[in-house]
């Protein structure tokens, strides 16, 4: 029998599938959503912390930050890892490199299309003279 909890978080995890989903292929109420709460999250977080007046701006950052640090939160959060890969390879810019990606795609895809049109009349001719030998 499965536990309870596992029921639930594979309840709401094929949920948040469907909502992920159906929300990427309308990225500007995506963000708009995810935007308010994101901020709702924050403020609710601000409100709690008003509430321990001991918690002052360099208490805050002198546990956070450690705390951040340990978890690989504070690099990835603030710089993310693409940017830290493409400064280690001596890439260009992420920007300028994903538009030379896109163009080399782009060509790729041409060669595709032309070898699978080229490969579909063959198949063509093939049965043409498979239909004809019957």
């Amino acid at each position: 029998m499965i536990p309870a909890y596992k029921k639930i978080f594979n309840f709401f995890g094929k949920v948040e599938d469907r909502i992920r989903f159906n929300f990427s292929r309308h990225p500007v109420p995506y963000s708009l959503v995810a935007g308010v709460f994101i901020v709702l999250f924050w403020k609710g977080i601000e409100d709690t912390a008003s509430l321990f007046p001991t918690l002052t701006g360099p208490f805050l950052i002198l546990v956070s930050v450690p705390v951040l640090l340990l978890t690989g939160v504070f690099v990835s959060f603030f710089i993310t890892d693409r940017v830290i890969l493409s400064g280690l390879k001596k890439e260009e810019k992420v920007v300028a490199e994903t538009e030379v990606e896109v163009k080399q795609e782009d060509i790729l895809l041409k060669k595709v299309v032309e070898r699978m049109d080229q490969i579909d009349k063959e198949v063509r001719h093939l049965d043409e003279h498979f239909h004809k030998q019957k």
